[in-house]
């Protein structure tokens, strides 16, 4: 709900400027931003507080064992229309066409296909949209046929594992043409929670008391204070990349929200290496079965609660060096 919070009250436009600059300073050894005066990255609380989405849960992971045609007539009632060129997905101008209101007189299924098509277009328009901008990706439908458990995932995670592999790749590649996938919703939220460079000007209204709110599901998010209908705000004036990069080269510690939600600061825990593959998997291969083709970074994620790393040791240029000896080591 905190997501669909967001997106009713108004996404922001994407600053496609700041985001470049911001993936510039991004190394896929560390997964982090580096900054002339540390490193800094998103991690999975940021997305629990900026989106709302559910951290723990089971791994999002399928396997499609249906065609595209018979998932979509299955969990949705409708036969999409066909493609100018064999790529997997659903035209987004078809689902929005389809689905833009659901008629008042629906009955009981009915109204769970509506609720389907707006899940999807969370799913594959916001958190894991396609390259092109203009296909959202049938792979949720298993995942979001029983409306009841679709909360028994852990989305944040998947969320975030996708940011930061969409940002490993768009890193490395040298064409001007190349596009950046992932949640650039969650980027752009973060990088103003953090950072003074390119953040609109925002008086914050006061939100509703919280005790007095019927359904805790209407909580407000840290990301929802920054879109439109939380906040009187007028647009930041448009900067170009070099403006941005520049802004970047001189940025202090000081300026920098370290801990946005606490305030003490703990070192970071040692690094444990996920291996490189997962940066080569392709969301094209439609039959492979990603669970067991990652079990074992799946059996990871199931036990993590038994290797909870407890710090309490306040952040030391010791550990820092420490934690930068780890990351040469990967």
């Amino acid at each position: 709900m905190g997501l669909v919070n967001i997106c009713k009250a108004g996404l922001p436009s994407i600053d496609r400027a700041l985001v470049s600059a911001l993936v510039d300073r991004w190394r896929p050894e560390t997964h982090t931003f580096h900054m002339p005066c540390g490193e800094v990255t998103i991690t999975l609380q940021d997305v629990a507080m900026i989106l709302g989405l559910p951290v723990a849960g089971r791994a999002v992971a399928v396997n499609p064992t249906e065609s595209q045609n018979e998932l979509v007539e299955r969990y949705l009632g409708r036969t999409p229309p066909s493609l100018d060129r064999p790529r997997p997905g659903l035209r987004v101008s078809w689902v929005r066409a389809e689905f833009n209101k659901c008629p008042e007189d629906a009955d009981e299924e009915t109204v769970k296909q509506y609720a389907r098509a707006y899940i999807l277009s969370l799913i594959s328009g916001v958190l894991f949209p396609d390259a092109s901008g203009d296909l959202y990706t049938f792979y949720p439908f298993p995942l979001i046929a029983d409306l009841e458990n679709i909360g028994s995932y852990s989305w944040g995670s998947a969320t975030l594992a996708y940011l930061y592999r969409s940002m490993c790749a768009a890193c490395r590649r040298q064409s001007d043409q190349s596009n950046l996938t992932g949640c650039l919703l969650l980027l752009q939220l973060w990088s103003w929670e953090r950072f003074p460079i390119g953040r609109p000007d925002m008086v914050k209204l006061k939100y509703p008391n919280v005790e007095e709110l019927e359904d805790e599901r209407d909580r407000p998010t840290v990301g929802l204070r920054w879109v439109v209908g939380m906040c009187t705000r007028r647009a930041a004036p448009a900067r170009c990349y070099e403006h941005f990069t520049n802004e970047f080269d001189l940025l202090t510690d000081d300026q920098i929200v370290w801990c946005p939600y606490r305030e003490e600061r703990v070192c970071p825990p040692p690094l444990q290496d996920t291996g490189v593959e997962l940066h080569w998997c392709r969301r094209g291969r439609v039959h492979n079965d990603w669970a067991q083709k990652h079990k074992s970074f799946v059996d990871m994620w199931e036990a993590k609660e038994q290797h909870v790393i407890m710090e309490e040791r306040p952040y030391s240029h010791a550990n820092y060096m420490d934690y930068l000896r780890c990351n040469s080591y990967s």
